[in-house]
């Protein structure tokens, strides 16, 4: 199956992933961080029957307006480190939140 065909795909940042990284005026990101995990467990285990692989991927802190010039990656080099890890998912990936590189990240 495409990595890029029919399986849902969901985004996200680590930093507001882990509530100790966050102060604590940033409740509603997160949530939505957290809940955002919580719906690509939830996907991989509902959509297991059907073959469909979902998990969360962390970008990286990536030179944009938001990540700033003192980023550590270019646009580019996060973008086809996700592909990539898309392009080499299997079935125990999914329900897990991946670093742009691949490597297995606590939430």
């Amino acid at each position: 199956m495409c990595p890029l065909g029919v399986q849902p795909y969901l985004f996200r940042s680590q930093s507001a992933s882990q509530i100790y990284h966050v102060q604590l005026t940033n409740q509603l990101s997160l949530l939505c961080q957290s809940g955002l995990n919580m719906v690509s467990r939830c996907l991989a285990v509902d959509l297991k029957m059907d073959g469909v692989l979902s998990v969360t991927l962390d970008p990286g802190w990536v030179q944009t307006d938001m990540g700033g010039p003192q980023a550590k990656i270019s646009p580019a080099e996060s973008v086809l480190g996700m592909f990539g890890v898309l392009a080499r998912l299997t079935e125990e990936d999914s329900g897990k939140f991946l670093s742009y590189r691949g490597t297995e990240l606590p939430w």
